[in-house]
């Protein structure tokens, strides 16, 4: 067992003296996150306080000099999760008592959009989905000093026995930068924060508008959900309901 401490680690094996190691074939290499960049035992292990030291084989059979190292980890099986929502079917997408979580995720931008749904019944007993539109910045574009992220988020009320919603809303999320970053990072057992966390305190939740009416139909929520969110996320957001977005929508 060699000391690696020092090793520059990444998603399938690390460098140490300008040489590549692939890891052992027993380690598992999941992430803990879309945005992680090396196995979810290796970032718990370097993220101990105060740091500890590190110890694994160093196979030769497994190494190369580091500048002739081939990678196959991409983000692309992270692009995204959960179902393509399809309100003709919604009925059977949704389970009772589940929340159903889509995430889609920019791979050149690092943005992510988030679309949860629950099923609910109103007070005569008619079946409805709240569904849940909220757009994720990657945290990478703010500045260090940035403590507060605001976010566009667009909640409605869709029956599917009337195929319609009952109203539509339209709020700026503020979160602190640590809670906003913990529900970006979609590692709930790592970070304790669900990437469907909403704001807790009424002054984090801004109203902006809200409609209602009998002609809301799937399509117009899906047109007003592309006006509301800012630019980079609307293609994203097309993917979940199947669609697609150019600019003269």
């Amino acid at each position: 067992m060699y000391d690696v401490t020092g090793a520059g680690f990444e998603r399938q094996g690390f460098k140490l003296n300008d040489t590549y190691y692939l890891y052992n074939i027993f380690l598992d290499t999941s992430i803990g996150g879309a945005n992680d960049q090396v196995p979810r035992t290796v970032q718990i292990i370097k993220d101990i306080q105060p740091p500890v030291k590190l110890f694994m084989r160093c196979d030769e059979n497994l190494a190369v000099p580091y500048s002739r190292k081939v990678s196959t980890a991409s983000t692309d099986s992270q692009k995204w999760r959960g179902i393509t929502l399809d309100f003709s079917n919604i009925s059977r997408q949704v389970a009772d008592g589940k929340e159903e979580v889509i995430v889609h995720f920019d791979l050149e931008t690092g943005h992510k959009i988030l679309v949860y749904i629950k099923k609910s019944w109103d007070d005569d007993g008619l079946e409805l989905y709240h569904l849940n539109v909220e757009q994720l910045w990657n945290p990478a574009i703010f500045a260090d000093d940035e403590d507060i992220v605001i976010t566009n988020y667009i909640h409605g009320t869709y029956y599917p026995s009337r195929e319609a919603f009952s109203h539509i809303d339209f709020s700026a999320n503020q979160y602190r930068r640590d809670v906003f970053v913990g529900k970006y990072d979609d590692a709930v057992k790592r970070t304790g924060i669900p990437i469907n966390k909403h704001t807790d305190m009424r002054d984090e939740h801004y109203k902006v508008w809200c409609v209602k009416g009998d002609s809301l139909t799937a399509k117009v929520w899906a047109e007003l959900v592309c006006a509301t969110l800012d630019a980079p996320f609307r293609v994203i957001f097309m993917e979940t309901i199947g669609g697609s977005y150019t600019e003269d929508e």
